[in-house]
């Protein structure tokens, strides 16, 4: 297993999966009322500008197996070879920059990379373990094209659980047992990063409820290809493995209001501690003047609130979020302090869609949009369709939770999630590259559209949207 020597973690190959997110939500919610990308190519010519990536150099790695821009197959101190050599890192096309706007749903220039390391903070105690919170994480970013010569990830479950540092108790064995499929990515485990056209732009990702880091890797991985450094992490105590252990559990659920926050700005805390070591892969490549953040559902929430706790992230994504609990944290949404991109669907059977649709109104004092998604579920915003994880449910007796597993993946009630996800990351990568890489030129895509698959979305800017039907939202 491939190890990844960082100050303080500890590294491992890591899996795969998502499970469910924001059921607390609805109870506090409740109680107050394209050609094959697996390999990383980019053969689709819409997102280059020149309209032709093909014959790319970026596509052979004979020349350079370890990514490190010196030719391997010209014999040592032949200058005249190495100088005919083509170049081994030459970009297909250039990423969002303030000259440049490629296509946001189209992968980005780089592959990406990825690698597992677990975060340990010291300041806090876990009660149920008694042991410091405990913290795996995931990393995506822009790797050196030669890794599009390697094998992409795919992410297995059980082999995550089998990690003597996930605990299942009781449920190990039965765990063990079910039949789960692995989850294939877009990424190249441990690849060399790109230091050639770095630092960065870095995004915080948080999980769902009872969820997984990696749980939506259509979304974390598409920003990383398109130049960015990705980082999520497990919350302790509201990941799958705790309601595979514990099943659900309001207490840990609520008790995770307040822990996730504090995780996200530890681990940024961490990344960009890193950033700063000599010894790290990711030495000088954030730019720390732009930092995001995004997640799914309770990890919606998560996203609006660390914007009012941290002034380094300036925009923030969330992703059918129950928005007024964040006035817990933030106090009054009527000065929110960063540009917000609110995203939900029309047919959210776990988070009621009329209060992230009218809630989005008490936001004010900021730039801010909306994406409505037509006939998009709970869990359309995340890799779960991918996964019987109704199956699992019913194996492992999730008890009621299983019920919401399938809000989203409907082939008769939803819309094709993987048409979702190529909406999604066209205005969510927009969004991101106007704001974080200085591409003015992507604000041109943030605009309502009617032709093909966007007759399936509806863009909203400010307070520019129509009323709730039926007397409206009040």
């Amino acid at each position: 297993m491939r190890r990844w020597p960082l100050q303080n973690v500890r590294s491992r190959s890591c899996p795969s999966f998502l499970l469910i997110l924001a059921i607390l939500l609805l109870v506090a919610a409740c109680s107050d009322s394209s050609s094959e990308t697996t390999d990383g190519d980019t053969d689709g010519d819409t997102s280059a500008p020149d309209g032709d990536t093909e014959d790319s150099p970026d596509g052979d790695t004979d020349g350079d197996i370890d990514g490190d821009g010196d030719s391997e197959t010209a014999p040592d101190g032949d200058a005249e070879e190495e100088q005919d050599a083509e170049p081994v890192n030459v970009l297909p096309f250039e990423p969002a920059g303030p000259d440049t706007a490629p296509d946001p749903m189209q992968p980005g220039p780089f592959p990406v990379g990825v690698r597992t390391y677990d975060l340990v903070d010291e300041s806090r105690i876990n009660n149920r373990t008694e042991r410091p919170r405990w913290l795996r994480t995931e990393i995506w970013y822009p790797a050196a094209q030669a890794a599009r010569g390697g094998e992409a990830y795919s992410y297995d479950l059980k082999e995550e659980a089998d990690d003597p540092n996930i605990d299942l108790g009781e449920k190990k064995e039965d765990m063990m047992a079910v039949s789960i499929p692995p989850l294939p990515s877009q990424s190249y485990r441990d690849a060399d990063i790109d230091t050639e056209h770095g630092p960065y732009p870095l995004v915080l990702f948080s999980h769902g409820s009872n969820g997984i880091r990696m749980q939506s890797v259509f979304f974390t991985e598409h920003l990383a290809s398109h130049g960015y450094i990705v980082v999520s992490l497990d919350h302790e105590n509201n990941t799958l493995w705790d309601i595979v252990r514990d099943g659900w559990n309001e207490v840990t659920v609520m008790g995770s209001f307040a822990d996730r926050p504090e995780d996200m700005i530890f681990m940024l805390d961490d990344t960009l501690a890193k950033a700063a070591d000599p010894e790290s892969f990711i030495y000088g490549m954030i730019d720390e003047d732009n930092i995001g953040i995004a997640g799914h559902s309770f990890g919606a929430l998560t996203s609006l609130v660390v914007p009012c706790l941290d002034s380094r992230v300036k925009v923030s994504v969330p992703q059918s979020p129950v928005i007024n609990l964040a006035a817990l944290h933030c106090g009054d949404l009527g000065e929110y302090p960063a540009p917000t991109f609110i995203m939900g669907g029309t047919k959210d059977n776990t988070l009621e869609y009329k209060d992230q649709y009218c809630q989005y109104n008490d936001i004010q004092g900021t730039e801010k949009y909306f994406l409505e998604v037509v006939d998009a579920g709970h869990f359309t915003f995340s890799n779960m369709c991918d996964l019987d994880l109704v199956y699992l449910a019913e194996e492992l007796d999730f008890g009621d939770a299983a019920n919401a597993l399938n809000d989203g993946c409907s082939e008769t009630e939803n819309i094709d999630y993987q048409t979702a996800f190529s909406l999604i990351n066209y205005y969510g990568m927009a969004f991101l590259n106007a704001k974080l890489r200085n591409s003015s030129g992507s604000m041109a895509y943030m605009v309502e559209k009617t032709e093909g698959d966007f007759s399936k979305v509806h863009f909203y800017v400010g307070d520019d949207k129509p009323d709730w039907p039926d007397g409206g939202c009040d």
